[in-house]
């Protein structure tokens, strides 16, 4: 017997799924109700580790939280969901079929394979760091990021001698400041990254995971306040292959303001800027669970 699904309104706008015996209002209905799905940064992160997981079990609707930034509707769009296919969590349904992907993790190559090859395949296989010309500086200074924070004090000087250092070098390589505004939709912004961009460099922030789009080889430099310390970029790096190095800072305000230590940044570029990845920049990924069903035993 075929049971129905009912996701029924709540006022604290949280999904709660229970059987139903009403007539189903959606045929096939993939969850991915995961927190923050709307910003970017949170659908590539959390969102696409849901789908990569029930891909090719696709739903005929997709059941998420609140509406979606253009740049999420852009990706849902390319995974085939028409706007009018996406539920938000304002909203009652009954499902025939519930997908929900179950112990999808934030961090497992297949995973960040999967996503690539249903967002941007041509991202699977990059081209050369030699061929790619442009260093990307993620700036939050320009008061167009979504939260405030975590903004380089010294910015201007630091991209001053960003400069300075691709002049010395004399290969043609391109500072270029990144505003998600000269991109008129995601799937121009990916191909632009994956064919001219060879190293990004910036704060903490959503505008990273621009990495992905990239090829392996691409250096990736993050400046992070010590008092918010986060692996998500250095784990989403090692999975792409990509160098990384991070340059752990003091907050200078409530805001995690940093001013960044220029020399360091520069002495980073002229060691590891167009260098191939090393074994080091492979990340191996442990889980903290086991079971029959995952063909995992306990680490000795």
């Amino acid at each position: 017997m075929r049971r129905n699904y009912g996701i029924p309104k709540s006022t604290d706008s949280s999904f709660f799924v229970e059987p139903s015996n009403k007539t189903p209002t959606h045929d096939v209905v993939l969850l991915a109700n995961v927190p923050d799905s709307w910003s970017l940064q949170h659908f590539l992160d959390r969102a696409m580790r849901v789908v990569g997981q029930a891909h090719p079990s696709k739903g005929t609707h997709i059941a998420t939280g609140r509406k979606s930034s253009p740049a999420v509707s852009d990706l849902w769009s390319t995974l085939g969901y028409a706007p009018d296919t996406i539920i938000h969590n304002d909203t009652n349904f009954v499902a025939s079929k519930l997908i929900w992907s179950c112990r999808a993790p934030l961090a497992h190559p297949w995973l960040t394979r999967r996503s690539l090859s249903l967002l941007h395949p041509d991202s699977l296989s990059g081209l050369s760091v030699a061929d790619r010309k442009i260093v990307m500086y993620m700036t939050r200074s320009n008061g167009i990021t979504l939260n405030g924070g975590r903004r380089v004090v010294n910015e201007d000087l630091l991209l001053l001698e960003l400069q300075r250092l691709l002049d010395r070098r004399g290969e043609g390589e391109v500072l270029q400041v990144f505003n998600h505004d000269d991109f008129a939709d995601m799937k121009t912004l990916m191909k632009h990254f994956h064919l001219h961009v060879k190293a990004i460099i910036g704060p903490h922030g959503g505008a990273l995971y621009h990495h992905l789009w990239t090829g392996p080889d691409t250096l990736v430099v993050e400046f992070q306040p010590i008092s918010r310390p986060d692996l998500t970029f250095y784990e989403s790096a090692r999975l792409r292959e990509q160098p990384y190095a991070v340059l752990m800072l003091d907050s200078l305000d409530d805001e995690h303001n940093m001013d960044v230590d220029i020399p360091a940044v520069i002495q980073i570029l002229e060691d590891r800027l167009g260098s191939r990845a090393t074994k080091n920049d492979t990340l191996r990924i442990v889980y903290d669970w086991e079971g029959y069903e995952l063909h995992t035993a306990a680490l000795e």
